[in-house]
């Protein structure tokens, strides 16, 4: 969000006020002695004029849109083993992806409809296949075992043809699956 703000403090304790200063596009704020209440603590920032809203969706860029692991919607079972994210940005990882009833989810945004060849960072235990789907789009491709290490692997390609928002599944194969890490995906135009 870019706003210019105002004024920060306690909505419990409006007396309460907070320094701020931006770093890097963030608003970062100074809480040194305050006591929180360790259930429920609003800090109220108010900005002057209407806010702007930034998207941080993945977008294409210099041709390609990269769907960063952490940016995953992670869809586990209500039981089993479940799919857990580590780390963060560029670092982050999707571990303990054993269970073929675990589906991934990536919201991105592209102005360009057309083929897009489907690549990721990706470490598999074994052989295994999964389902990559934009729309009503689907494609079925084959994850060689990589062994111990990340490897960029080819999952073929896939069809945009709306503009616009889009939302992107990667879903395994119930019947060919194994433990699978995965640190990004790229389409790539």
């Amino acid at each position: 969000m870019k706003a210019r703000i105002k004024d920060i403090y306690l909505l419990s304790d409006p007396k309460q006020t907070f320094a701020w200063k931006f770093e890097d596009g963030d608003a970062l704020i100074n809480v040194p002695s305050v006591i929180f209440d360790p259930i429920n603590t609003v800090i109220v920032v108010k900005i002057k004029g209407k806010p702007g809203i930034i998207s941080n969706m993945p977008q294409l860029a210099e041709g390609a849109i990269l769907l960063p692991s952490d940016f995953a919607d992670i869809h586990n079972p209500g039981y089993g083993n479940h799919a857990i994210i580590e780390g963060e940005g560029e670092n982050s990882v999707i571990k303990n992806w054993i269970d073929s009833r675990v589906r991934l989810e990536w919201l991105f945004n592209t102005s360009e409809t057309g083929t897009y060849k489907v690549e990721g960072l990706i470490k598999a235990k074994a052989n295994c296949i999964v389902d990559l789907g934009i729309g009503e789009k689907k494609a079925k491709t084959e994850i060689r075992q990589t062994g111990e290490n990340f490897e960029l692997v080819s999952l073929g390609e896939i069809q945009v043809i709306n503009s616009g928002d889009q939302l992107f599944t990667f879903t395994p194969d119930r019947e060919n699956w194994g433990e699978v890490e995965l640190k990004n995906i790229r389409l790539i135009k």
